[in-house]
């Protein structure tokens, strides 16, 4: 996983552990804030390596790549 963060790497990682994770799952997982969680999603969202799916209060969180 080169060419990402640790962070990013950290979040792909658990993600591919568990795809449809919830994003409140994934930021308990990681002990990342909400805001800090937030932006590392966003940032792999544009690149389209993610993608956010709502689900009620939360976001389900998909890998659109396979690593």
């Amino acid at each position: 996983l080169s060419g990402f963060s640790d962070e990013e790497q950290k979040v792909i990682k658990t993600i591919k552990e568990q795809e449809g994770i919830q994003q409140s799952t994934l930021r308990y997982k990681l002990g990342v804030s909400k805001t800090g969680l937030s932006l590392l999603l966003k940032s792999l969202e544009e690149r389209d390596i993610i993608t956010r799916k709502a689900s009620g209060k939360t976001n389900e969180i998909y890998l659109r790549k396979k690593f």
